[in-house]
Order: structure tokens, then C-alpha cells, then sequence
């Protein structure tokens, strides 16, 4: 397996993670949080980076951002000591704010890439600060479900990933992130274990990336089911109460996972939510009840 690159590489995608001094806290009040939002402004500006997805909690932060003409290291060197400086003036302490370094994993996978986006805004959930991530105010979340208006997020690549459409795009990215919720609590503190909780995810996605490119087409999975169900396309599409019908859509389903397929092209190929397609998944085999309806 080839080493990823050092965090100065350009043209790559990480997932940063810094944390206060032997866990002390470094956002004591909103004020804390709006200057660290307003410095990652700032650092946009300066180091040309985009940014993905980040969530502050009391005594740590993440970040997914893609850097492209600058390096890692001068961004977060700069973000760091920017913060620390302004923290340890407003309240009159000395010393180190942050731990000496930054914890930085490569994302080069899609899928990879998708739970950290998952995992980064799920973090006020694991920590049962919030019941949902858009009840969390230091996050991008609501800014990628369009719910604040803030021009942080680099929104375009994170919901291409869903849909073309914008509109479908973020009701599916919602689905994603809430089908997380039940879950969440399974990823370790990446404080606290001996391993990151983003090599955490690596690892629980190893078979995933290693299946590589699916072995059939989505669009030929689907002429498949058409053709052994008896169903049109366009009837496969829609939702219906029929069994034979819902029976069908989560045998497609079925056969596209095994085919290598992200849930999230299912969706959008048959026009309904992520979770439901979870549930599919979930569903008994060959006896399975109820339906696959759209949302």
C-alpha cells in the first residue's frame, strides 16, 4: 500500500483535527467560537483552501478542507497561533493553548470522504450535546442543508456527490448524515484511543474501497430487475404500494450494493431517501414487508 502523502502535499483532501493542551478547553463562550469561524474566513482568503465540513466542540476541533496552492502546514501554523494568541489574551493565561501537533489524515476515496463528512458533523450527536446535527450551531451542516446562510462551506463537491440537482442533492446529504445517528456512538473519541477515529474509518471502510469500481453498471442492474420483475424502468422509479413492486426496488437495491453501488446513486436512481434504502438493506430476505416509498 503506498504511503499517503505528507500533510505539505497539494491537491489533497484532510481531515484535521487539533485539540487544546491535555484536553483543556480552547472555545470557552460563543465569542470563541465566531472568532475561530471568522479567522477560518480569513484563512480562505490567505491560503486559497476550500473547505468542506468543520464542527468546533469545547476542546477540540475538525476541519475537512482541500488544500490547493498552499500547504497544510502553514494554514493550521497560522490558524493555531492566530487562536491561541487571541485566547490567551481575552483571559489573561500564559502557555500552550493547543497539543504540539495537529493530527491530518489524507482522504483519497469518495466513500471515505463522505463518512468523515458524516462522522465531523455527527460530533456534537456522539457527545449528546445536541439530539440532531442541525440543532448544533458550530458546524457546517446547516449551512450545507441551506438552513444558515453563512458563506463558510465549500457546498458544491460534498452535494455533487448526492445529486446533480441542488434541491435533491441536500435532502439526500440530510438523509446521509441523520442515517448516521443511530450509529454514531461507534466511532471512538480520537483523543482517548490509540488509533484516530478517521483511521477508525480507514479501516471500517477497508472492503469498500477495495471492491474498487463496480462490477456492473447501476443503469444495467436496473434494465436486469426490470426485465425479471416484469416492471418498466419508470415504473421501477416510483414508488407503489403493490409488494411485487416494492419487492422489486429493494431487490435492486440489494443487487447494486453487491455490485459495488454507493447508497447514495441508489437514491437518487430511485428517487427516494437514503434512509430507506438503509432499510432495505436491513429488510428480511426473501420474505420481505412493507414498502420502499419515496420522500
Amino acid at each position: 500500500m503506498p504511503r499517503p502523502p505528507r500533510p505539505d502535499h497539494l491537491d489533497a483532501i484532510f481531515h484535521v483535527m487539533a485539540r487544546g493542551n491535555d484536553g483543556q478547553v480552547i472555545f470557552r463562550d460563543d465569542a470563541g467560537h465566531r472568532r475561530f469561524l471568522n479567522l477560518l474566513t480569513k484563512a480562505k482568503e490567505r491560503f486559497r483552501f476550500r473547505l468542506y465540513a468543520y464542527c468546533l466542540m469545547s476542546n477540540h476541533f475538525h476541519l475537512l478542507l482541500h488544500v490547493t496552492s498552499m500547504p497544510l502546514s502553514p494554514i493550521m501554523q497560522w490558524l493555531l497561533t492566530c487562536h491561541a494568541s487571541w485566547f490567551n489574551r481575552r483571559w489573561q493565561r500564559k502557555g500552550h493553548l493547543f497539543q504540539e501537533r495537529f493530527e491530518a489524515i489524507h482522504c483519497q476515496q469518495d466513500s471515505y470522504f463522505l463518512e468523515l463528512l458524516r462522522y465531523i458533523h455527527l460530533n456534537p450527536v456522539r457527545a449528546d450535546l445536541v439530539s440532531a446535527p442541525d440543532r448544533w450551531p458550530w458546524s457546517g451542516h446547516r449551512e450545507i442543508i441551506g438552513t444558515d446562510p453563512t458563506h463558510l462551506i465549500d457546498k458544491t463537491f460534498p452535494l455533487s456527490l448526492f445529486h446533480r440537482d441542488s434541491s435533491s442533492a441536500r435532502m439526500l446529504y440530510a438523509d446521509f448524515i441523520d442515517a448516521g445517528i443511530p450509529d454514531c456512538h461507534r466511532f471512538p473519541d480520537p483523543f482517548r484511543q490509540g488509533r484516530s477515529a478517521a483511521q477508525f474509518i480507514v479501516e471500517d471502510h477497508a472492503e469498500d474501497v477495495q471492491r474498487g469500481s463496480p462490477r456492473t453498471s447501476l443503469s444495467d442492474i436496473a434494465g436486469d430487475i426490470a426485465r425479471e420483475s416484469g416492471f418498466s424502468l419508470e415504473t421501477l422509479r416510483r414508488a407503489g404500494r403493490a409488494r411485487t413492486l416494492a419487492r422489486a426496488r429493494r431487490l435492486l437495491v440489494r443487487r447494486a450494493i453487491d455490485n459495488g453501488h454507493r447508497p447514495y446513486e441508489i437514491a437518487a436512481l430511485l428517487s427516494c431517501s437514503l434512509s430507506l434504502v438503509s432499510k432495505a438493506l436491513r429488510s428480511p430476505w426473501p420474505g420481505m414487508e412493507g414498502n420502499m416509498e419515496n420522500t
